[in-house]
């Protein structure tokens, strides 16, 4: 099962301020601005050295990722890339990124050269316990995605961030997705959203006859 949580409706908000911006372009001096170009990125650990620890740069996509730890030490890492030999967890394919350091809820910092939106993670959790990825910007946590899964891939999305802290007592990834696209509401916002726009209808619908009726 999954929890998502934001800090004080920010993924609502950045939703309806992301619709709005794109049906209106920009100006800036009379010049029509374009709008971001879209990035997505998918970091697989496929270009990395089995062996390799914690903390080190890739880049896909055009988006560079850093990944590090509190126990990076200049000669082991927190993390190192593992290329397995038998079957892999549900998502995962080729090299992966697993905690070797041997310290239980060590999180998994990375750092983006970019402002992102949206993404996702398969994981899996030596332990079973909850797996929690939270999203920052410029340090400030902005959102928490929670599963409660042993393993699988866990979607993150709908704020506003430029780093990630991955955290359970033991885990590996693979397959980290980021991209500058929105996440696509949930179900529960679309309906929200509806009942937003019904409720303002009718008021305008009132405000408008009692306009023609004075």
């Amino acid at each position: 099962m999954t929890y998502r949580t934001r800090a004080a409706g920010l993924g609502l908000a950045a939703l309806i301020l992301l619709v709005a911006a794109a049906a209106r372009p920009a100006h800036a001096g009379g010049t029509v601005l374009s709008p971001p170009s879209l990035v997505s990125g998918t970091f697989d650990f496929e270009s990395n050295t089995p062996g390799q620890g914690t903390t080190f740069t890739d880049t896909s996509g055009g988006i560079s990722a850093t990944f590090s730890t509190t126990a990076d030490t200049a000669s082991r890492g927190g993390f190192t890339v593992i290329r397995p030999t038998g079957q892999q967890p549900p998502g995962f394919s080729g090299n992966h990124l697993e905690n070797s350091a041997g310290m239980y809820n060590l999180p998994l910092s990375v750092g983006f050269d970019q402002t992102l939106l949206s993404g996702s993670v398969a994981y899996n959790s030596f332990s079973g316990a909850a797996f929690t990825v939270q999203e920052l910007l410029n340090g400030v946590v902005v959102g928490t995605a929670t599963s409660n899964s042993s393993s699988g891939t866990l979607s993150f999305g709908g704020v506003a961030f430029n780093s990630l802290s991955l955290t359970a007592p033991a885990i590996e990834i693979d397959n980290l997705a980021v991209t500058n696209a929105p996440a696509a509401p949930e179900p529960s916002q679309i309906a929200g959203l509806s009942f937003t726009g019904l409720g303002l209808g009718a008021l305008l619908l009132r405000a408008r006859r009692k306009a023609q009726a004075s």
